[in-house]
């Protein structure tokens, strides 16, 4: 009775040594048989030989081990994990610097911002004489409330002192600079209405 070729099992002769089945040799004097499960070598005798049978693989089991190593590799690697948006690998947007609590009131300060602005007005007309008298006038009424403002915040009232003295040194010195003067003017208006309160 003729034996079945097993299924995905290529089987040759091989000259003098035996049978080649799937890759594997089997020797002279091994009864062939039907294959009962993929992979299995298709071989009854129980005589020991020269030879060392190993098991075959289906041909079918190739693609799918390929896969799953493939799917294995690429998940060690981390190239399947979700990529990071870009907007979450952007820095942290820094934090915006603290305000400067006022310290003065307005029936203090409202002295100080008429001068100032009144300087700047006759320095705009290009009215000199005007502009040097309201000047003089701020650094009066500065220095006059000198004792009671400076104890609060030496260092707050050290930085008003030293913008309205460039303030004079620019409009009321030989080395006359109008551009400079007038910028030393508006940041003591802004430094002066930082620290008043409301």
């Amino acid at each position: 009775m003729a034996l079945a070729e097993p299924t995905n099992i290529f089987t040759s002769e091989v000259a003098g040594r035996g049978t080649q089945q799937g890759g594997s040799l089997i020797p002279k004097g091994c009864r062939i048989r039907p294959a009962k499960q993929p992979g299995e070598l298709p071989c009854n005798s129980g005589a020991r030989t020269g030879f060392h049978l190993h098991t075959s693989i289906s041909m079918h089991t190739y693609p799918r081990l390929f896969r799953s190593a493939t799917l294995l590799g690429l998940l060690s690697l981390g190239l399947l994990a979700p990529a990071v948006r870009a907007e979450d690998a952007k820095p942290a947007p820094a934090a915006p610097a603290s305000a400067i609590t006022p310290i003065y009131t307005q029936m203090e300060t409202s002295e100080f911002i008429t001068l100032t602005k009144a300087t700047l007005e006759a320095l705009a007309a290009g009215k000199k004489e005007a502009m040097v008298a309201k000047l003089t006038d701020l650094e009066t009424a500065w220095d006059e409330k000198e004792n009671a403002l400076k104890p609060r915040d030496e260092k707050r009232w050290t930085t008003i002192d030293k913008t309205l003295d460039k303030a004079i040194s620019a409009l009321r010195s030989s080395k006359y600079n109008a551009p400079k003067g007038k910028a030393a003017l508006e940041l003591l208006i802004k430094e002066i209405a930082e620290s008043t309160k409301p």
